[in-house]
C-alpha cells in the first residue's frame, strides 16, 4: 500500500501551527518594520514624502481602473439627466413658441383694429364740429340707385341732409332717417348734387364755385363752370357750403379734364360703395335758423 508523503505546502502549515513563535514572530516583523520607517522618516524627512509618491504612484493606476466603472455610470447618469432636462425644456419652448405666435396673431388683428378705431376716432371733431360715427350695414344700390343704409337713426341725432365721410373725405349725405338706420345717398348717384369749390392752382388765386353732379358711374362730373375756364388735373375739389345744406371745407376729391374738351370730373377721394364705417356731420345749417313763415 502505498503512502503519500505530505506536501511542502501542508508541512509549512503544520510547522506554523505547531510554532508556538510564528504569531509573535510576525508581529515582531511588522513593530519593527514600523520603528524602522518612523527612524528613517525622523532622520530624513524626504524619504517618507519619497515613499508616499511611491505607493501612491503604485496605486494610482490600480484605483482609477477600479474607479472607472463608477466614473462611467455616473457619466451615463448625466447624460441621461442631460438628456431628461433638455427634453422638458425643447417642450417648453415648443409650449412658449406657441403662446408667442397665438400672441403674434392677436396682435396683429389687434393692430388692424386700432388702425381702423384710429382711422375713425381721427375724424370725430372735423373743424370743431361733431360727428355720428355708424357702420354700415346693407348696400341695397341698384342701377340707378346708388345708396347705402348706416347703422344710426334718429335716436342718435342723424338729420336729413347731413353730410356723410369716409376716412375724412366726403361721399354722400343723408336722405332719409328712420329710428336706428338712415340711408346715404351716394355721390356718384345720378340724382345727387354737391355745390363744391374748385381751389386755386396757386396761393392766392380764386378758387371756382361749380356743382359736382353724380352720373351713376365711379367720376361724377363738374357742372356749372365758366366757359373760358381751364382747369388743371389734380385740383383739390371740397364743399362749398353754398345754399347752407351742407358744412363747407369738406374734402371731396380733385378734378380729372374728360375726354371733351372744356368739360371735367371728380375722381373722389373714397368710394363710398367700399366703406366699413361712416362719419355722419352734425352741422347747425343756417336754413335751419331762416325764420319760418
Amino acid at each position: 500500500m502505498d503512502v503519500k508523503k505530505p506536501g511542502h505546502k501542508m508541512l509549512f502549515a503544520k510547522a506554523l501551527k505547531s510554532s508556538p513563535f510564528s504569531s509573535l514572530r510576525v508581529s515582531v516583523f511588522f513593530i519593527a518594520l514600523g520603528f524602522v520607517l518612523i527612524f528613517t522618516s525622523w532622520v530624513n524627512k524626504d524619504f517618507s514624502s519619497a515613499l508616499r509618491h511611491s505607493g501612491a504612484a503604485v496605486l494610482a493606476p490600480v484605483v482609477q481602473w477600479a474607479a472607472s466603472p463608477v466614473f462611467a455610470l455616473r457619466d451615463m447618469f448625466d447624460n441621461v439627466t442631460d438628456l431628461v432636462s433638455l427634453r422638458a425644456e425643447n417642450a417648453r419652448l415648443v409650449a412658449e413658441n406657441e403662446k408667442l405666435k397665438n400672441w403674434y396673431h392677436a396682435a396683429q388683428a389687434l393692430n388692424a383694429e386700432n388702425v381702423r378705431l384710429n382711422e375713425t376716432v381721427g375724424y370725430a371733431d372735423i373743424d370743431g364740429r361733431d360727428v355720428i360715427t355708424a357702420r354700415v350695414i346693407a348696400d341695397p344700390s341698384r342701377t340707378f340707385l346708388h345708396s347705402v343704409i348706416v347703422s344710426a337713426g334718429e335716436k342718435d341725432g342723424v338729420e336729413k341732409n347731413q353730410a356723410v365721410l369716409s376716412n375724412g373725405a366726403m361721399i354722400g349725405r343723408v336722405i332719409s332717417v328712420g329710428t336706428d338706420t338712415s340711408r346715404i345717398l351716394l355721390m356718384q348717384d345720378h340724382s345727387a348734387r354737391v355745390p363744391v369749390l374748385v381751389t386755386a392752382k396757386e396761393a392766392g388765386g380764386e378758387n371756382i364755385r361749380a356743382i359736382m353732379a353724380g352720373n351713376n358711374s365711379a367720376l361724377p362730373d363738374l357742372l356749372h363752370l365758366p366757359s373760358d375756364i381751364n382747369l388743371s388735373e389734380g385740383q383739390r375739389v371740397i364743399t362749398s357750403g353754398h345754399a347752407g345744406v351742407l358744412p363747407p371745407d369738406l374734402e371731396v376729391g380733385v378734378v380729372m379734364p374728360a375726354k371733351e374738351p372744356g368739360y371735367y370730373k371728380v375722381v373722389p377721394s373714397q368710394n363710398g360703395a367700399d366703406a366699413n364705417l361712416v362719419q355722419i356731420v352734425k352741422y347747425d345749417s343756417p336754413v335751419k335758423r331762416l325764420p319760418q313763415e
